[in-house]
């Protein structure tokens, strides 16, 4: 969340963006979200979404398993949009999100290029970094650290998490080919303290 943060802040510096410029122009998938009442009901926003709003978690958006609260009458089985609906009005609440998910998308459609690149091209070689991926190399597998926790209560033996709903794998399965502006970074302790 932090790279893709500052990733956005540069396109501001670059005057590529604004804080407070409406993205319903650069980002329409996202703005057509409706927003879901709590008597269930969808409604279309009356305001537009602003990066200040996406960096500040005021934009409406959370998380599926985690900051939702959807209504039992929300039915998702037809939904099509590319998130699931806004909770709130932009700029009038906070929700932790998927908020910075849209500055990812925001900044690659800007740049022209996949964050990847625009994180290696304008953030990673700069500063000098070395470590830090979102495909970490075979020669590099051996360098991930493990999960691992005691249980429910705390006093079992110490066991290694081995990928789950909630919890990923060690190991990537899978090449990553869309990047997330949210999550999906691996880095060290050194890299990520340049940063």
């Amino acid at each position: 969340k932090i790279v893709t943060s500052i990733a956005a802040m540069q396109l501001v510096e670059k005057g590529k963006v604004e804080l407070d410029q409406d993205l319903s122009q650069l980002l329409p998938e996202m703005a057509k979200i409706p927003i879901l009442q709590e008597d269930g009901k969808l409604v279309k926003p009356k305001k537009g979404i602003t990066l200040k709003h996406l960096l500040t978690h005021t934009a409406g958006f959370g998380y599926p398993n985690g900051t939702y609260k959807l209504s039992g009458k929300f039915d998702s089985s037809e939904w099509h949009y590319d998130d699931y609906p806004r909770q709130f009005e932009s700029g009038s609440q906070f929700l932790y999100g998927t908020n910075t998910d849209w500055v990812g998308k925001l900044v690659e459609k800007i740049s022209g290029v996949t964050l990847e690149k625009y994180f290696k091209k304008n953030i990673f070689k700069p500063l000098g970094i070395k470590s830090t991926y979102f495909n970490v190399p075979k020669k590099e597998l051996n360098r991930i650290v493990s999960m691992d926790n005691r249980g429910l209560d705390g006093k079992g033996q110490l066991k290694e998490i081995d990928g789950d709903e909630v919890s990923p794998s060690r190991y990537p399965k899978e090449k990553v080919k869309n990047f997330s502006g949210g999550d999906g970074l691996f880095s060290t302790p050194s890299d990520f303290t340049k940063i």
